[in-house]
Parts: C-alpha cells; structure tokens; sequence
C-alpha cells in the first residue's frame, strides 16, 4: 500500500502522521480479521471431517447389517464403492485440514503481537459496555 504525503494541510486531507496512524489500525486490523477468518475456516474443516467420518460409521453399520442375514449383492457393490470413495474423501480433508492449520498457526505466530493487541483492546471495550 502506498502512502501519499502533502506538505500543506487541507480541510480535506489528513496531515502524514494522521494517514501513517490510520494505514497502521486498518494493517492491524486487517491482520486480526484474516486471522479469525482462518480459525472460522479451521473450524469448518473440523466439522467437515467430522462430517465425513460419521458418514464412512454410517456405511460400515449398514454394510454390516447387510451381511448379517439380507446379503444384498447391490447394496454390497454399491456400499463398498461408497465406501472406499468417501475413505479418500477423509483423506483429503484431514490433509487439507492439517496443512490450513499449520498455516493458520504460522500466521499467528508471525502476528502474534498485533493480534494480542486487538483482541485485549475487544475485550476492554466489551467489559465497558
């Protein structure tokens, strides 16, 4: 981002240490917004591979089922296909979920300060409301 500098002040134009002030809240804030936003995706890759796990239970209790006395060659197929396909499925996301993590994790170690800052200054003006 570049900063633009008069050397006259205008009714209109904040003076350089005004703009340098504004440029530093809106860069800190930016950092604290990314950074919730990464532990909102954090969370929704969490339950996404809850969501995945639950299925694949789901399917081996009717597999079982299945071979428990109905013999379903159909369903036999079909479950082991699904099966298998959502078993990857797993895969993908714990190892999405895994590499996200550890990339929100970086980014919050590197912003650490910013970070901790904001969300100290949140929480004073929560308590004063």
């Amino acid at each position: 981002m570049t900063l633009t500098f008069t050397t006259q002040r205008k009714s209109n134009h904040l003076a350089p240490h005004e703009l340098l002030i504004q440029y530093l809240i809106k860069s800190t804030m930016d950092k604290l917004q990314k950074f919730e936003l990464m532990n909102k995706i954090v969370r929704e890759l969490e339950d996404l591979q809850n969501s995945q796990t639950a299925l694949i239970e789901k399917i081996g209790k009717i597999e079982v089922d299945n071979m428990n006395g109905l013999n379903d060659k159909f369903l036999e197929k079909n479950l082991g296909e699904m099966h298998s396909k959502v078993a990857e499925n797993v895969d993908a996301v714990s190892n999405i979920f895994t590499h996200f993590e550890e990339q929100r994790d970086s980014y919050a170690e590197k912003n650490k300060s910013a970070i901790e800052a904001l969300e100290a200054q949140a929480a004073i003006e929560a308590a004063n409301e």
